[in-house]
């Protein structure tokens, strides 16, 4: 029990001692979202490819410091002829989002960052369609990064009567990142989203858990290195998907 209580004195120490400075502003954790906005002028982009070949990417732009635009693509949304028996496969879908929000501590000292945020697809495999809309809280605290939030989603395979269509669903999103004082360049992340599923042999839809956890690495001041695991709900250890990102910051 001693040797247990002085473990976690010292992580709660380091978390302490871990400068609580701007954090950079990404979007993400693994998925969820966070509600970090980047200064006026300043672009962020990723791109990302895991051990299936699946890959994502996004540019965003800074507006006014209140504000940001993105345009990119991804695979997260998933689809199966007959999911009793098939097994779902990856739809590329192109997106476009929007972020407007408050920096944290801007009103009263304590409060989170917030921010309102919007996806859109402009182009679907198969038909596909996704957005989101979602509401989510970030607050640092010395080394930890905690990401609270709500997203509404609605996806549908293709717009014609009888296609499946997911309606709107809302799902919690939660996020955690720490970086400690003796690592200051790594951050340990983890997080937990739900995203839609398409059974097109049922005309169905429904939502699935997304977990994730990994490591990022600030190699540069601009640049970030990213190793990440995500799993899906109702699938195996065997089925993890294994991804590496890179993100860079340019004009802060």
């Amino acid at each position: 029990m001693r040797t247990a209580a002085a473990i976690a004195g010292l992580v709660v120490l380091a978390v302490a001692r871990a400068a609580a400075a701007e954090p950079p502003p990404l979007d993400h954790v693994v998925t969820a979202p966070t509600a970090w906005l980047p200064p006026s002028g300043t672009a962020v982009g990723w791109a990302s490819v895991d051990h299936r070949g699946a890959g994502s990417f996004d540019v965003g732009l800074g507006l006014g410091g209140i504000a940001a635009v993105d345009v990119g693509a991804d695979h997260d949304l998933r689809a199966c002829d007959g999911c009793g028996v098939g097994k779902p496969s990856a739809v590329a879908l192109g997106r476009a989002g929007f972020r407007v929000g408050v920096r944290q501590d801007a009103w009263f000292r304590g409060q989170p960052a917030v921010v309102l945020g919007t996806r859109a697809t402009f182009a679907g495999a198969r038909g596909a369609r996704a957005s989101d809309l979602y509401l989510v809280a970030s607050r640092t605290l010395g080394g930890l990064r905690l990401h609270v939030g709500l997203d509404a989603m609605d996806a549908r395979a293709a717009d014609r009567v009888g296609e499946p269509r997911l309606g709107a669903t809302v799902r919690p999103t939660f996020g955690a990142e720490l970086t400690v004082a003796q690592y200051p360049r790594t951050t340990l992340m983890g997080d937990l989203v739900w995203v839609p599923r398409l059974d097109l042999g049922a005309a169905g839809a429904g939502v699935e858990g997304l977990g994730g956890w990994g490591v990022r690495y600030q190699a540069y001041k601009w640049g970030a290195i990213e190793l990440a695991v995500r799993h899906r709900g109702g699938e195996g250890i065997a089925d993890a998907t294994v991804m590496v990102r890179v993100a860079g910051v340019w004009g802060e």
